[in-house]
């Protein structure tokens, strides 16, 4: 473990050693597991598992250390669930009389719960939105508090609820001062009105998000679908602010 440890952190692309009988394969696994950026193999000459450990998708930011440490919070996880079936929306009204539900302006009934504080839409398609959780756990428990107090209610629900992450909005503070005015020049798909907002927006392609900056050094970042995605963008534009020396600090 200790050559594995020196070679990360000497940054090199591929090495390799030999394990004889044991668990090679087992300590592979675990290497594997914990460290997402690894890809392994094994080969197997003359009785002896020799294992290749090579760094993928790994860029120089990673790595790179900023003057600051970001200050980031997650505001709100938007999540998607399909119950593939329909609810009569009308019978959970009588089993919940606190529940909202106005079909002549709005088809879906909305649910509120208070732990965890989030807003759950239910549509007669079974098709569900919750909204206003803090974390893709807390969301999960959310939907599944849901459609337990439905069932109290006396609604029939047969499958288990299909649950996606499709939004994450997470605010952050850089703790510097940002030239908006330069940045909108080196950020490439960025895009900077100060007439009609107050916000530069940049379009980052990896991770996939759009990010708010203003030039308090706070940040918006919207369009995440994994909490560490909107990490791993915060840090990048991060490292890219510092390096084009676009950020101030006092």
């Amino acid at each position: 473990m200790k050559i594995i440890k020196v070679v990360l952190s000497c940054l090199f692309i591929k090495f390799s050693f030999s394990l004889h009988q044991g668990s090679q394969q087992t300590l592979f696994k675990k290497i594997k597991n914990s460290l997402e950026c690894l890809k392994c193999s094994f080969t197997k000459t003359h009785g002896v598992y020799k294992g290749y450990l090579s760094i993928r998708s790994i860029k120089r930011s990673d790595f790179l250390m900023t003057k600051t440490k970001a200050i980031i919070k997650i505001q709100n996880v938007v999540a998607s669930v399909t119950l593939n079936q329909k609810i009569d929306l009308n019978a959970v009204v009588k089993g919940y009389p606190s529940v909202e539900y106005n079909p002549e302006q709005f088809p879906g009934l909305v649910f509120r719960l208070k732990r965890p504080k989030t807003t759950t839409l239910i549509f007669n398609s079974g098709k569900m939105v919750c909204t206003g959780a803090k974390s893709a756990k807390e969301s999960r428990r959310a939907v599944m508090k849901v459609v337990k107090e439905l069932k109290k209610g006396g609604i029939i629900i047969i499958n288990k609820p299909d649950f996606k992450v499709v939004n994450i909005v997470a605010s952050a503070g850089l703790g510097g001062q940002i030239d908006l005015e330069k940045a909108v020049f080196s950020l490439e798909k960025s895009m900077y009105e100060p007439d009609q907002f107050p916000g530069l927006i940049y379009r980052m392609d990896q991770p996939k998000v759009v990010i708010l900056i203003f030039a308090s050094g706070n940040l918006v970042c919207t369009g995440a679908k994994k909490e560490q995605e909107v990490y791993d963008a915060v840090h990048k534009l991060h490292v890219s602010l510092e390096g084009q020396n676009l950020i101030f600090y006092e």
